[in-house]
């Protein structure tokens, strides 16, 4: 299992990311948000460094490209979406999409005002996910949403582990499964591969 992952550092992280969503989950939309968007940025970053052929001879180099006290160029979560975009990591879909929840975490981060996911300010940033209609329903037609439709109350929910008032179409839940694909796809990206969830057909 954790050969899988690529040894168990990369093994600990993805725990640790998961359990931390798991919390969240049962928590405030505000834990949501922050926690979700937390965990993508940190797969993002771990996508861009494959692409570093000194990370193995010295990571303490790639670290300062990535640290927000020495001023890193990779400081900030737009800079590493850029840059993800550059080395053609990422499709233009999801270097959108992956600006929007950044957009939506500094909302719910900066304004205390905003605590669900269902105030005006944070509902038309999730309104503008658009790339989560492909992410969710794939190439087919078979897709996610699709068999949300058909049985709405079905073993799915229980299976992807959703609880009954899960709904991907609510702007939490498009929020939380436009999140989870990225995170995923990220977390397997490899420099020479194409990844239907982050690029566009």
């Amino acid at each position: 299992m954790i050969e899988a992952y690529g040894g168990e550092a990369i093994y600990n992280a993805v725990t640790a990311q998961g359990e931390a969503v798991r919390q969240a989950r049962r928590e405030a939309d505000r834990s949501i948000a922050i926690v979700h968007v937390t965990v993508v940025e940190e797969q993002l970053r771990s996508a861009i460094e494959r692409y570093f052929p000194g990370m193995h001879s010295d990571p303490q180099a790639i670290d300062r490209l990535f640290d927000p006290m020495r001023y890193g160029p990779l400081s900030t979560f737009t800079a590493r979406v850029d840059i993800a975009f550059a080395l053609g990591i990422v499709g233009s879909g999801a270097c959108k999409a992956l600006k929007l929840i950044a957009q939506i975490r500094n909302k719910f981060a900066h304004k205390l005002e905003i605590h669900s996911f269902d105030h005006p300010d944070v509902t038309r940033l999730i309104d503008k996910l658009t790339y989560m209609d492909f992410a969710i329903t794939g190439p087919d037609a078979e897709g996610l949403m699709h068999l949300w439709n058909r049985s709405p109350n079905s073993e799915l929910k229980s299976g992807s582990g959703w609880r009954a008032s899960d709904n991907p179409f609510d702007h939490r839940g498009k929020f939380e499964k436009t999140c989870g694909f990225l995170q995923d796809s990220l977390r397997t990206s490899v420099p020479g591969t194409t990844h239907p969830d982050l690029h566009e057909k």
